[in-house]
């Protein structure tokens, strides 16, 4: 008996063990695309960067590498959520992915650990391009009170892309439309630069000097701690059993009613080009 129990340890251990590569295997394969996608943009922004900075023979009026390379880890951030569970929800990929022998604690942890180690491989490609293309001189950039130094004195911005990543997955599991999710994303994004900029106001202070800068640390940090249970509850709502739509007779439907006058305020078109138009304005107007 102590064999057999042993064998079946062994099966589903293995079971769970090919399952999670699978899904590991999956997710980086839909992230795949943006990392690479952004890290072509960025080589194509630092050639193009020191073209115009020869032909006008000076770097005054080129932006900083350093400056850009940092931006795409935050770029990365904010599009890990919409492509691995708003894009899955847009194709019900994500119903089919829930009817698996996976438990939604599998499921969750997984999404959010590929994002993150994609967002350690784009900070990791971000110093390696800062260091190849800017040498000794990289990692100074707005006065000497303004993140110089090494990667490691961006406490900011690596904490900062960290909380819009959970944030774009909480917005993703909240919001069924990557569109509408996306909008949600912006001002909690910048939540935690806003509290930031009225606490220096107040104080009399620079934003994001020095003295400011911990500041910013300590409300990416309050914010993240917000809003990871609520993507975590949020995540485990939408991958809950719904509740059966309610049926309705044929008594309890609603009549419709054809009047001549909702007929005659249809629109009448003289070109087969009018009605496409009004029927894309009209069928989104929200999105619009």
């Amino acid at each position: 008996m102590s064999t057999n129990a042993s064998l079946e340890t062994i099966v589903v251990a293995n079971r769970q063990a090919s399952s999670t590569t699978w899904m590991w295997w999956k997710e980086i394969r839909q992230l795949l695309p943006l990392a690479v996608l952004l890290l072509v943009v960025a080589c194509l922004i630092i050639v193009l960067n020191a073209i115009v900075s020869s032909l006008l023979g000076s770097r005054r009026f080129a932006l900083p590498d350093e400056m850009l390379m940092l931006v795409f880890p935050g770029l990365f951030a904010t599009g890990a959520g919409p492509l691995l569970v708003g894009q899955e929800r847009a194709s019900r990929t994500l119903d089919w992915l829930a009817l698996l022998p996976i438990s939604s604690k599998r499921l969750i942890t997984t999404k959010l650990l590929v994002g993150l180690s994609g967002l350690g491989v784009m900070w990791i490609a971000a110093a390696v391009m800062i260091t190849f293309f800017s040498g000794t001189r990289g990692w100074h950039f707005g006065g000497p009170n303004l993140y110089s130094g090494s990667l490691f004195s961006y406490p900011v911005w690596i904490a900062h892309s960290v909380f819009v990543l959970v944030a774009g997955f909480f917005v993703s599991w909240k919001i069924r439309s990557q569109f509408y999710s996306l909008v949600a994303l912006v001002p909690i994004a910048f939540a935690p630069l806003v509290c930031t900029s009225v606490l220096a106001a107040i104080q009399g202070r620079r934003f994001l000097a020095d003295e400011v800068d911990s500041w910013a640390l300590v409300f990416t940090a309050i914010g993240l701690a917000i809003v990871f249970p609520w993507m975590i509850r949020a995540a485990m709502r939408t991958l809950s059993p719904t509740a059966a739509p309610r049926s309705f007779t044929l008594l309890d439907q609603p009549r419709r009613r054809h009047s001549s006058s909702v007929m005659a305020t249809a629109p009448r078109f003289s070109t087969q080009l009018a009605p496409l138009i009004w029927q894309s304005l009209n069928a989104s107007v929200g999105t619009w």
